[in-house]
């Protein structure tokens, strides 16, 4: 069988020291930051060290008996989201437990921020939320995506498509970005979790801008209306 060929071309991705810390001081833009500049120099140091000796996983524990080499170093991040995801997949499994609904608020409209006015799709969400958990059996989770707009600190990186190169590739959960500001992370902090067939058994996606309804695999419906 041949080898496939691996093809490559794009440009690198790779920041020379002087861009690196030019980037890293445009956080620090406020003039209050002048009286800590030897700090600030200081942590960009660090930084540029960790960036070229690709610190993405810096902290580490065996991986244990559950795993093929037991011996090998995983992130502690991941190994925790990981047991997360298992324990969220035991209580969706359990016959007893409560049917879970994971509503998200695709608007990044939000009355924290410009414009100053909550969006229409937070308020059917909330609608929404509303009659869910007032149904027995039910319950509801809520995933504001606005908060990534409005609320210091919250990232989520897009997928790398590992998949549609090789299966063996992708680490479920995701080990591709850093770690500690991945969806998986943020929804585990927020305490939310995803199951193995993705955020949720059941998912209702309100306001993704698309412009159309789509069928979850629960059965139910989304509202797909344009952003805001």
């Amino acid at each position: 069988m041949p080898k496939p060929k691996v093809r490559k071309g794009m440009p690198s991705a790779q920041l020379a020291k002087e861009e690196f810390s030019k980037r890293a001081r445009e956080r620090f833009y406020d003039p209050t930051f002048t009286t800590v500049t030897a700090e600030i120099d200081r942590i960009i140091d660090v930084a540029w060290k960790n960036y070229t000796e690709s610190h993405k996983s810096p902290r580490t524990r065996r991986a244990g008996r559950r795993f093929n080499d037991p011996e090998f170093l995983l992130p502690i991040e991941w190994l925790e989201t990981r047991k997360a995801i298992e324990q969220a997949e035991k209580r969706q499994k359990n016959p007893r437990s409560n049917s879970r609904i994971l509503l998200i608020n695709g608007s990044t409209r939000s009355d924290q921020t410009c414009p100053g006015e909550m969006s229409k799709t937070f308020r059917l969400a909330k609608i929404a939320e509303e009659v869910i958990v007032n149904e027995k059996g039910f319950e509801s989770d809520f995933l504001d995506l606005s908060r990534l707009a409005s609320e210091y600190g919250r990232i989520i990186y897009p997928c790398k498509a590992c998949v549609s190169t090789a299966m063996p590739l992708c680490h479920w959960p995701c080990s591709c970005q850093q770690p500690q500001l991945d969806l998986l992370l943020c929804l585990r902090r927020r305490g939310q979790y995803p199951t193995q067939n993705g955020l949720a058994e059941n998912e209702i996606h309100v306001g993704d801008g698309r412009g159309v309804h789509q069928r979850t695999s629960s059965g139910f419906w989304s509202t797909a209306g344009t952003p805001g």
